[in-house]
């Protein structure tokens, strides 16, 4: 982050901010030459390069734009997790989170690496043809062939969350708290999850959807 701090800082002060602030008139000082007629050469003004100023200002309010998303969501996240401390949850290590990106969230690593894709092969497979209607989207396998002649190969038969591999509760709150941090405060997603974990419990089904609003 400190990193990006200091380009961002640089790039605007040094950079941008002096076409930014001229974008609403897109420079006020026009081109002249004037020839010098002891040399017969021309010279040039320092002149408004309109194009220059049109392009380092867009570039410029973009990226302070991004700067600004990214140091909310980094706010966000870091309340977020200081929420889950003190409420004695399980907070992710660093090679927690890669190992994610690896393992369940394989597939955003994939996204973010378009080389890969381009090198993805997608194929129908006759063998899977003939599973149960329970099997639902698996099984599937994956294969990768490396340049020094090595081959992986990893099957799953049945997807993640399935009744032969159901997902830990401490995943699926996990998952909840992301998919509502848009929503709902965090304590208000803990209390909504602790009474869908004990929904069984539960006496009137009005009770939790007031709890949604």
């Amino acid at each position: 982050m400190t990193l990006m701090e200091v380009f961002f800082f640089f790039f605007t002060g040094r950079v941008s901010w002096q076409y930014i602030r001229k974008l609403n008139t897109l420079g006020t000082v026009q081109r002249k030459e004037t020839l010098d007629l002891t040399t017969l050469q021309k010279t040039v003004n320092h002149y408004d390069n309109s194009l220059l100023i049109l392009l380092f200002g867009v570039v410029g309010i973009l990226i302070i734009a991004a700067f600004v998303a990214l140091y909310v969501s980094n706010f966000k996240t870091v309340f977020r997790m200081q929420q889950m401390k003190e409420h004695g949850e399980h907070i992710n290590t660093m090679k927690e989170d890669c190992r994610e990106l690896i393992n369940r969230k394989f597939h955003v690593s994939l996204l973010a690496l378009p080389v890969l894709v381009r090198r993805t092969e997608l194929y129908h497979e006759p063998q899977y043809d003939n599973l149960p209607s329970d099997a639902g989207v698996g099984p599937a396998f994956v294969t990768i062939r490396c340049k020094d002649g090595r081959t992986f190969i990893k099957e799953r038969a049945f997807p993640v969350g399935h009744l032969s591999d159901p997902i830990p509760d401490e995943e699926l709150r996990k998952k909840f708290f992301i998919c509502t941090a848009a929503k709902l405060t965090p304590e208000r997603a803990r209390a909504l999850a602790d009474a869908i974990m004990a929904l069984e419990q539960l006496e009137n089904i009005r009770t939790l959807m007031a709890m949604t609003h």
